[in-house]
């Protein structure tokens, strides 16, 4: 069977990444660049100098417990998995690693103060990864920060990661087709595909990454990631040349140079790289495709829906599920964040709930700007523009995050790139010109900032290739503002039309 992703071309592109220079920048970054040495020594091919000096670095933010220290674990635990015997880690490297692992703090219940986020979807699956991989390599050793041994570790992971890839199987991403963070996701389940012992969770892993690629490949853009998405910051919106998952993108769905891939890090290029996963054929055939293509997809599900496919709110067992959906809060999922946290501290509203209950107090039943709800993704694709959109999304819901300065996440409601590159004006009011090679109306941009958008997601709906998109203003004088965008409509590349 012809390889997607060919031997060759993984070593080529682990060649280049190689010789590129390995700054010691964020602690989450440097260890995954000593990735391409390790792999290539295990190769047989004479690699550059091994630098422990970058791994230790990154060891910091499990030594104190910081956020994102499951990013570094992904690399750590794949050294140790694929390169255990490998003669570039001495035996006082891997005792360094053993022992930082054995007194790491795997989950939020676990003691020890941290400064980790643990409910987002993407690092619920990180740690529980981690915490079985750490089981399986110390089966019989006892971790320090909790007192269990190794095997309990593994099994309680076990059971965690079978839900999680379960709801991912029924309700796909809540983080639906985000250019950061499907980064991660991906390196993440390289490593169960590759390293758990349980034939199961290898299987549901390979599961969960086809549908990542087929998804990918089908909303992508000359292997770019100009599309809609659940999360989104700001590198993403104005360089969606240049992302993680677009550098992926190029390395298996294009045919450039590995040379000309961007040098962005790219966490699952690097780990599918030294992986025994391919994927599957179809995925380069749909991206490649010159026909006119429709799709239509869903992402995530509504809190009062969810017990339509075995998902309840009110069970505990499955509260992990709503908080990586950032719908925690919610008032049919409260009680078990107050559960969650013995009644003390954050305790996600309860009480307010309780009150308004009790006294027939009016509420708003999804506020939260952090909720990622069902999201219908409609995708209208030509040979020479993508029209991607999440129908009807949240309208008038408030949002998001890095672009804005304001608590929230940040969510594209619509985006649509057409070749050539061309800068595009919409009616928001921010900056009013759009830089990167997409058009996109994103719900959190303001006046500071390049990209152009509102405050709160607009109602938008597309359909082959024409968007409308109602939006509320709410900086200078309430107004609400109907902009119409048809793709191709003009010598420009696209004409945005406002209606109100």
């Amino acid at each position: 069977m012809t390889e997607t992703l060919p031997r060759q071309r993984r070593l080529a592109f682990l060649r280049h990444r190689a010789t590129l220079e390995r700054p010691q920048d964020w602690e989450g970054n440097a260890v995954f660049r000593e990735l391409p040495i390790l792999e290539l020594e295990y190769e047989g091919i004479e690699p550059p100098a091994f630098r422990w000096e970058n791994v230790d670095w990154s060891l910091r933010l499990l030594r104190e417990s910081r956020d994102c220290q499951d990013f570094v674990m992904i690399a750590i635990l794949r050294m140790l998995c694929r390169y255990g015997s490998s003669r570039l880690l001495t035996a006082a490297h891997h005792a360094q690693l053993k022992h930082v692992l054995l007194g790491v703090k795997y989950w939020c219940d676990e003691p020890g103060k941290d400064t980790c986020c643990w409910s987002s979807e993407n690092h619920q699956v990180m740690y529980h990864t981690a915490e079985l991989l750490a089981g399986q390599l110390w089966p019989d050793e006892r971790f320090r920060n909790n007192g269990w041994v190794g095997r309990r570790h593994r099994e309680h992971a076990r059971e965690m990661l079978y839900l999680w890839l379960d709801w991912r199987r029924k309700m796909s991403f809540c983080e639906w087709l985000s250019a950061h963070y499907y980064d991660d996701d991906i390196a993440v389940l390289l490593n169960l595909y590759d390293c758990a012992e349980d034939a199961a969770l290898r299987r549901l892993a390979e599961q969960v990454l086809d549908e990542l690629f087929f998804e990918l490949a089908v909303v992508q853009f000359q292997t770019g990631t100009p599309f809609a998405q659940g999360r989104a910051y700001e590198a993403e919106v104005l360089r969606p040349d240049a992302t993680p998952i677009s550098a992926l993108l190029k390395l298996v769905l294009g045919d450039m140079p590995v040379e000309a891939i961007p040098p962005t890090l790219s966490r699952s290029a690097l780990v599918l790289c030294t992986s025994a996963y391919d994927p599957p054929p179809p995925v380069r055939r749909i991206a490649a495709c010159r026909d006119v293509m429709e799709c239509r997809h869903r992402h995530g599900v509504n809190v009062e829906d969810a017990h339509r496919f075995g998902i309840f709110p009110d069970r505990l067992r499955d509260y992990p599920f709503f908080l990586g959906a950032g719908c925690g809060n919610h008032h049919l999922c409260v009680e078990n964040g107050y559960i969650l946290n013995n009644g003390d501290g954050y305790n996600y509203g309860f009480e307010y709930y309780r009150r308004c209950k009790a006294e027939g107090i009016e509420f708003d039943p999804d506020p939260h700007q952090y909720a990622l709800t069902e999201a219908n993704l409609y995708v209208y694709k030509t040979p020479h523009y993508v029209l991607s959109c999440a129908q009807d999304y949240r309208k008038g819901k408030p949002a998001s995050s890095s672009i804005s300065g304001r608590p929230g996440w940040a969510a594209i409601a619509w985006c649509s790139p057409r070749t050539p590159p061309a800068a595009r004006r919409t009616t928001g009011p921010g900056c009013g010109t759009v830089t990167a090679s997409c058009l996109a109306l994103c719900s959190s941009a303001t006046c500071s900032s390049p990209c152009t958008g509102w405050f709160r997601i607009p109602s938008t709906i597309s359909r082959r290739g024409i968007t409308t998109s109602m939006c509320t203003r709410i900086f200078r004088r309430p107004s609400s503002t109907m902009s119409a965008w048809r793709a191709g409509g003009c010598s420009a590349g696209g004409a945005v039309r406002s209606l109100g």
